[in-house]
């Protein structure tokens, strides 16, 4: 079971319970800085590869440290990001309102 968000037409946001078909792997996701208000940052792993994923939702730039290490990764290679917005090592960049996404490293 996930929750997915969905975005109405006034431009809130609502969330909702999405039921994962059986057929559909099981992936491992860690939140990765739970502590900061300004960031939603998360890794999601599944048989040896992973995704991190990080999200600025502020106006200024903020930076964030992922634990990689724990989920056996070093360092994460960009896939997506938005203008400044990067990763080295196991700390993200963000500018505001900023997406980095990245393939994780061993």
């Amino acid at each position: 079971m996930l929750w997915m968000p969905r975005v109405t037409h006034g431009g809130g946001m609502r969330c909702f319970m999405k039921f994962t078909p059986a057929a559909l792997p099981t992936v491992t996701m860690t939140a990765s800085a739970i502590c900061d208000a300004n960031v939603l940052s998360y890794l999601r792993v599944y048989k040896g590869h992973g995704v991190a994923v990080a999200l600025n939702m502020s106006n200024a730039p903020q930076k964030v440290t992922i634990e990689l290490k724990a989920a056996g990764f070093t360092s994460a290679k960009t896939l997506l990001a938005t203008g400044e917005s990067s990763a080295k090592r196991n700390e993200v960049s963000l500018e505001p309102y900023g997406v980095f996404i990245g393939e994780l490293r061993k």
